[in-house]
């Protein structure tokens, strides 16, 4: 089957493109692919010179999976869609989704595909939290970070810049995103959350420092997180 020039196969509504699972590496230059959570097989896109359907729009809990499969699209030459990872990661393979992607998760996904991904937590005393400090030394290093946030607090935060992008959902809860760059004003993040017109608002999307810190700080605010400052970093 084939969508324009991009082919790909499906299944019990899972969309697969064949290709050489080779965990070579990339040109570092390489930019990023913007994927997002809502993605469909029509959502055609040119990366490294090839056409690619990404495929997601599971579930709410498609955010860590797109997170993480942007990072493995950057790291390898592997392309899998979000739906792929997010299977990697224990989702159902029938499509749903699920409402949540927990750090176990990532990891397991992450594995999958010869990455080592590590959480840091308040919770885990022998490591430092991922608070701006972290973020900034692990993006010095050339690794992206996977940041949790609460998304409602960056949403209220952002009312003090006015020409900031803002959310587009009125989702509060926490959120997965993938941590790309950082200056001393603003954090550039591949948020998922952004579709149809506004899909290319999640991509680099300029995020003030601020308010990242905020969303960090507020996680707790959220159902089943008792900590700020979490997320995971590359080994």
């Amino acid at each position: 089957m084939t969508n324009g020039t991009c082919p790909y196969t499906e299944k019990d509504g899972v969309y697969t493109i064949t290709l050489s699972p080779k965990a070579t590496k990339p040109p570092q230059e390489l930019l990023y692919p913007y994927l997002s959570q809502w993605d469909t097989p029509a959502n055609q896109f040119e990366y490294a010179g090839r056409t690619y359907c990404p495929n997601a729009g599971r579930a709410r809990g498609d955010c860590g999976p797109a997170s993480l499969a942007m990072i493995i699209w950057k790291l390898t030459n592997l392309r899998p869609t979000v739906n792929q990872v997010g299977i990697a990661c224990g989702q159902p393979s029938s499509g749903n989704g699920s409402m949540w992607t927990g750090y176990g998760q990532l990891r397991a996904g992450a594995a999958a595909y010869g990455l080592t991904l590590h959480t840091r937590s308040p919770l885990i005393k022998s490591h430092p939290v991922l608070d701006l400090d972290l973020i900034r030394s692990e993006l010095s290093k050339s690794k992206p970070v996977i940041a949790l946030i609460k998304y409602g607090a960056l949403q209220e935060a952002l009312n003090d810049y006015p020409n900031a992008i803002r959310n587009m959902d009125k989702f509060q809860g926490t959120h997965w995103v993938t941590v790309v760059g950082m200056t001393n004003e603003e954090v550039f993040v591949m948020d998922p959350d952004f579709w149809a017109i506004r899909r290319t608002d999640g991509s680099y999307r300029p995020v003030p420092v601020a308010a990242f810190d905020e969303a960090l700080r507020r996680v707790p605010e959220s159902s089943f997180c008792t900590v700020p400052y979490q997320g995971l970093i590359l080994a």
